[in-house]
């Protein structure tokens, strides 16, 4: 074995991992096959004592229906700004297209569309009309912002339910 594979033991060549004797107790209960008293198997056990279980449990409880509010409202600004510049990016002949534009925000679904009837041959163009991207273009152009506010969102509905522990 050479000494990139050998394996590591605590020893005076390898200051990084502390001797027995100053880990501040005993890191091995047999040793070379031999046993302590009414050691059957050598075990070694570690405790933790968790405090503020409580506390924790009713933050968590909050969290859904603070993350719901939280990346409704987001989803709502991003859905007004999509809504603003499909409106900008529209054509118009009588703006009636561009006075259907509308976003909504239910459940955690944003969605942003035209009422017209007409809107997904303006949208997508036929075989005499060339498209006009006007939501896709604005959904693209948002795109960036909404992970953005998404994250800030989830984030937040996090820092007020730790708050208000």
């Amino acid at each position: 074995m050479d000494a990139k594979t050998a394996p590591k033991t605590a020893s005076k060549n390898n200051p990084a991992i502390p001797r027995d004797s100053e880990r501040g107790g005993q890191a091995n209960a047999r040793r070379n096959g031999e046993s302590q008293e009414g050691d059957e198997a050598a075990m070694i056990e570690f405790g933790m004592n968790v405090e503020g279980i409580e506390e924790l449990q009713r933050a968590l409880d909050r969290l859904p229906r603070l993350m719901h509010t939280s990346v409704n409202r987001a989803l709502d600004r991003v859905g007004a700004d999509i809504h603003m510049d499909a409106r900008r990016m529209c054509p118009v002949r009588t703006g009636f297209l561009r006075d259907s534009i509308y976003h909504k925000v239910e459940d955690w679904i944003l969605t942003v569309g035209a009422k017209a009837t007409y809107a997904a041959y303006v949208e997508l163009g036929t075989h005499f009309i060339e498209p006009h991207y006007f939501l896709t273009e604005a959904f693209h152009l948002n795109f960036p912002n909404l992970e953005r506010v998404l994250k800030w969102a989830l984030n937040a509905a996090i820092e007020t339910a730790r708050s208000e522990t």
